[in-house]
């Protein structure tokens, strides 16, 4: 198959391109554990996602210039841990300090940081006891209506679909079945 991003294949995109572009679209997957450094506390783990897709002050810039760019992505940091549900003292635990319902909550904190256009969420709620599913299903519908963010929500649970999907589409052995 071909991924199409504003109706032109990813692949046919240089290295440069991609790069530039790879903030539009971001991942949560299902054991967020696997994708976080572990020596990194939460609030790392969200500043380097912001590090990564927003402009610093550049190799000239002064002191003063880089403590004000460190603090404003410190306050990106706690704007979105606080979106998700998690508290301050969330961010300064390590990943495996946190419950499965906080790491999801950190892993979609982290997608949504760069606010890409869209959001793969690869079978991002089935680790999850049901009620805290349900929690973090209600949280990921209020957050796209709030931002407008384009999820791809994979999954083999049905009710989860129903309960996300605007449209579906049904894979067998990887090929479209039902749409």
């Amino acid at each position: 198959g071909h991924v199409l991003l504003d109706g032109r294949p990813w692949s046919e995109l240089t290295v440069a391109g991609r790069r530039a572009r790879r903030r539009e679209v971001t991942a949560v997957y299902q054991d967020p554990l696997s994708s976080f450094d572990p020596r990194w506390t939460g609030r790392r783990i969200l500043t380097d996602a912001l590090e990564a897709t927003w402009p610093g002050p550049g190799p000239l810039a002064g002191p003063r210039a880089r403590r004000a760019w460190r603090a404003e992505v410190q306050g990106r940091a706690d704007h979105w841990a606080r979106l998700v549900g998690l508290a301050p003292e969330h961010l300064a635990k390590h990943p495996l300090r946190l419950s499965g319902g906080q790491r999801q909550r950190l892993a979609i904190a982290r997608a949504l940081a760069p606010e890409p256009r869209a959001v793969v969420l690869d079978e991002a709620v089935s680790a999850l006891d049901v009620s805290v599913q349900a929690q973090v299903l209600d949280l990921l519908i209020e957050l796209q209506q709030t931002l407008g963010t384009t999820y791809l929500f994979i999954s083999h649970d049905l009710g989860v679909i129903h309960h996300m999907s605007d449209e579906i589409l049904v894979m067998k052995d990887g090929e479209a079945v039902e749409h």
